[in-house]
């Protein structure tokens, strides 16, 4: 049996999707994953009959279907897993399944049938819109120097948002910089002694803190990400070194 579950926005489970004790049951009938799109879009090439892609090769976030079974010992054990799942979905960020966590940016439909003369069996349609294409696995993390380039690799699917945490060390950090996959990266101000500035690109996020506060306006140039495969990256802080994190994508 393949576990899935519905997340909330710090990644704790609300609710398993598998259920069987005395008073109800409730499992998945089926899944529809999202469907794999691109960004961009294929067009024809005026005066030749042939077609062309154009737009960035990026897959676009889809929507993701559940029907799930219910059944109750009695009626009022049947409406209270209906209310519990509900529950849930209103609030599901994520949806755990065996490679990895799909961010949810909401859901956008629940539907709830119940079956029967009595009443005992059910069914609940659920539509989720994904905040990215992929399944996201477990987080991985490097640390990096200033100055050196640190050679990481991104064994997913497609690019992967990072999180970059730059700490000054006994002196302030001027103006630090990164430069990954996306580009170079420079947030215009001071980080204190001691300090931590975070850019933070994960899906559903996007932020630049320091300390609590926010500080992305003085942001110049893309979030830093990974592409696919082997990438280099270089930080240019003075005394400062950076945790980097992110989590590798799959399309199941």
């Amino acid at each position: 049996m393949i576990e899935r579950a519905l997340l909330n926005a710090d990644g704790e489970v609300l609710l398993g999707l598998y259920r069987f004790d005395g008073s109800n049951a409730l499992f998945t009938k089926s899944e529809s994953l999202p469907d794999v799109t691109p960004v961009g879009q294929v067009e024809e090439v005026p005066g030749t009959g042939l077609r062309i892609y154009t737009g960035p090769e990026l897959l676009r976030a889809g929507t993701l279907t559940l029907t799930l079974g219910t059944h109750g010992r009695t009626h009022s054990d049947l409406t209270a897993l209906h209310d519990t799942v509900l529950r849930a979905a209103i609030q599901t960020a994520g949806y755990q399944r065996i490679n990895g966590v799909l961010p949810i940016a909401h859901f956008s439909k629940i539907t709830r049938v119940y079956q029967g003369s009595a009443q005992l069996g059910g069914q609940i349609d659920v539509t989720f819109e994904a905040a990215g294409p992929y399944f996201l696995g477990p987080e991985k993390t490097e640390t990096v120097l200033n100055g050196s380039p640190t050679l990481l690799y991104n064994n997913g699917a497609g690019r992967a948002a990072l999180r970059v945490e730059i700490t000054a060390g006994a002196s302030a950090v001027v103006n630090p910089s990164i430069l990954t996959s996306a580009g170079l990266t420079t947030w215009v101000g001071t980080v204190p002694a001691g300090q931590t500035l975070t850019l933070d690109g994960a899906v559903g996020v996007w932020s630049v803190t320091l300390g609590e506060v926010d500080v992305s306006l003085s942001l110049t140039g893309p979030q830093p990400y990974l592409d696919e495969g082997e990438c280099t990256v270089t930080l240019t802080a003075a005394g400062a070194s950076a945790l980097l994190a992110w989590q590798e994508g799959g399309l199941t």
